[in-house]
């Protein structure tokens, strides 16, 4: 097995000044000494970017009717939820919490689209009265709406999730628009689905499709949008109707290996820890977000009419703007024990990689000694990273930061060993502003019942 080696090609405004990693002009050294670790830090203005950077590639192709809708899952919290807000952004949204999480930022309802394949009744009737739009994921679904349609004397807004049954080049675990997915309705079951909601007096909007999530592969986009927009143009001339939007989902990928060089390394390392899994090598995304824009929007030209596109960005807007730090607390030979573990990395995605930087000596030479890096937690599999790495030579309270760690980190945790989850901060214009609070025991053990038996 090769090791590995820290890249040092950051994206701004992460950069090295003095062997200190920096977010602009705060260094994480800095950052720590105030708020200690485990920590997540955010890029606010990286994150503003790339938000920036999907509306610019609309308006490049002159395109006037779009939403750009963050997806909440990605990176849950309600300062980034503002943040986006302010920005323009819609949110896609896939639980009840999410909603109320989004309905409390003030934004439109009508900017909010509902997910998930399986909805609480409560969350139906929320999203009814305040005139989100539901994705529909099946036909049970809407037997719910007809009956609380009925209930409210209110009309539910609504599109179909429809699933277009493609081969998605990602991770299995993350590939949602594959014949037997959990997600969506096939064209037949969709069509059927849509006669329903109109029978039913439904305010059909429009539809919806989502093909996965770190996609790295532009045909995996080219046939999947294809077959959706032709299977729209279908139904419109079919059912009679004329959609107001098109939602496309999200799933463009971000490049946690910053070239091929460095992604085929991984893979091949990947492929000898993880002999009999299959490894998907979707690492780097040569994909710009203006070239993701182009084939959707060139698609929709078939149509004939206005439509609005909305696109559901997760990854792709907060991926590259979180690192996550912690600190050296003991090394045991080739071993070095951190105080953050597998419970905060997305280790069930195995086909997953974050380049590592040693913040306080970043771009030293490697000591030339592999190592590996563990957590803090009473289990035999915990390793933060799966990887050998060459490293400077390390020391006790080192800062090492996982790049590239904003997304679904969160989604994943886990409190095992009753471990407090981290402080989150958030960086922007040169000023750093605590987002979340670091955990305390009250808040793990608050709603546990004290019974002396």
């Amino acid at each position: 097995m090769q090791s590995i080696e820290s890249s040092y090609d950051l994206v701004k405004p992460f950069n090295i000044k003095d062997k200190q990693l920096y977010i602009g002009n705060i260094s994480v050294k800095e950052l720590i000494e105030k708020y200690d670790t485990p920590i997540f830090c955010i890029s606010g203005n990286r994150f503003e970017d790339n938000i920036k950077e999907y509306e610019e590639s609309f308006r490049q192709e002159g395109y006037k009717y779009f939403i750009i809708a963050y997806a909440i899952k990605a990176h849950t919290n309600l300062t980034l939820l503002k943040f986006a807000k302010n920005r323009g952004t819609g949110f896609d949204v896939s639980y009840k919490n999410e909603l109320y999480a989004a309905l409390n930022t003030g934004i439109s309802p009508d900017k909010i689209f509902f997910n998930g394949n399986a909805k609480k009744r409560v969350a139906l009737v929320e999203a009814i009265e305040k005139g989100v739009m539901i994705n529909v994921d099946n036909l049970s679904e809407i037997d719910e709406i007809i009956d609380i349609q009925k209930r409210l004397g209110k009309k539910a807004r609504i599109s179909v999730r429809v699933n277009p049954e493609i081969n998605v080049d990602t991770d299995p675990a993350v590939a949602t628009a594959v014949k037997g997915s959990k997600f969506g309705l096939n064209f037949k079951t969709a069509e059927k689905a849509y006669k329903l909601a109109i029978s039913n007096n439904m305010d059909v909007k429009g539809i919806h499709m989502h093909l996965g999530s770190q996609i790295t592969n532009m045909s995996v986009f080219k046939e999947g949008v294809t077959k959706f927009v032709e299977f729209a143009k279908y139904l419109e001339k079919e059912l009679r109707l004329e959609f107001e939007l098109l939602n496309f989902g999200g799933g463009l990928g971000i490049s946690y290996a910053k070239n091929r060089l460095e992604e085929e390394k991984v893979v091949e390392n990947l492929k000898e820890i993880y002999k009999n899994e299959n490894i998907h090598s979707n690492l780097y995304c040569p994909i710009t977000k203006r070239e993701y824009v182009k084939n959707i929007v060139d698609s929709v030209s078939i149509l004939n009419h206005d439509v609005k596109i909305v696109i559901e960005p997760g990854r792709s807007i907060v991926g590259d703007a979180g690192i996550l730090v912690g600190r050296v607390l003991n090394i045991k030979d080739s071993l070095i024990a951190l105080d953050i573990g597998a419970n905060l990395v997305s280790a069930n995605i195995i086909s997953s990689y974050n380049n590592i930087i040693v913040a306080n000596k970043a771009g030293e030479i490697p000591d030339g000694n592999p190592v590996k890096f563990v957590g803090n937690l009473c289990y035999a599999g915990d390793f933060v990273s799966p990887f050998e790495w060459k490293m400077p030579e390390l020391n006790k309270g080192d800062i090492v930061s996982l790049m590239d760690a904003g997304a679904y980190h969160w989604f994943f945790a886990s409190r095992g060993n009753s471990v407090e989850f981290p402080a989150t901060v958030m960086v922007y214009k040169g000023k750093d502003y605590l987002i979340r609070r670091r955990e305390r025991y009250d808040n793990i053990f608050g709603d546990d019942l004290e019974i002396d038996l």
